[in-house]
């Protein structure tokens, strides 16, 4: 496995930058005098991104640049505090996003594996990877690729404190739960280190 060489960046514009161009190698949402299309699945989807992230660890920052960088950029984005009606049950909600989306970009986080929404969010957008053709950025928050894929350090105990709270009938999921981390955690993405001085680390070209 080969990474490119670090890059320094100003702001969020190569994230968004390969959303975009993730965005750009689906199905243009077609106009609606388009009949022919109207029935692809991608007219079908209202968003372009849906934002998976841990919110006490980037809510106030990382994340909450990203989500107004990709809008005033003219992408749509689902990010569960914005996206959701009052009144909606969360989890469905959540999961009818993911469908409803193009892209997912995940947020890593060291606390994302302790929420148990997040790990069912990151199964459901990898099972829409394998099965609709949805696109997956991963963006590493200061947390190690292999962290994820491999379920150690800081992120590795905040997914074993999820599974100490997990009831029996939780044990098949959390096999599901460590199939999609490891999966997540190969696919080409972002490593964002000390967000405030914006480093920034393109994994493009995983082998």
């Amino acid at each position: 496995m080969s990474y490119m060489s670090s890059l320094s960046v100003e702001d969020l514009d190569n994230v968004v930058l390969t959303t975009r161009q993730l965005n750009s190698t689906t199905s243009p949402i077609p106009s609606f005098r388009d009949e022919d299309t109207l029935d692809s699945p991608d007219s079908r989807r209202k968003y372009d991104v849906f934002l998976s992230f841990r919110g006490e660890d980037t809510r106030s920052s990382f994340t909450s640049h990203l989500y107004f960088t990709l809008q005033t950029s003219g992408i749509i984005v689902f990010k569960d505090d914005h996206s959701l009606q009052r009144g909606d049950p969360i989890p469905t909600s959540l999961l009818r996003g993911i469908e409803d989306s193009r892209i997912s970009v995940i947020v890593f986080s060291k606390n994302y594996a302790n929420s148990k929404w997040c790990m069912n969010e990151l199964v459901k957008i990898m099972e829409c990877q394998r099965t609709i053709g949805h696109r997956v950025l991963p963006v590493f928050y200061n947390v190690d690729p292999s962290e994820i894929r491999c379920q150690t350090g800081e992120f590795g105990k905040s997914f074993q404190n999820l599974l100490n709270r997990i009831v029996p009938e939780d044990e098949l999921m959390a096999v599901k739960w460590r199939d999609a981390l490891r999966e997540a955690g190969g696919l080409a993405g972002f490593l964002v280190l000390n967000f405030r001085f914006f480093i920034l680390r393109s994994y493009l070209h995983f082998k």
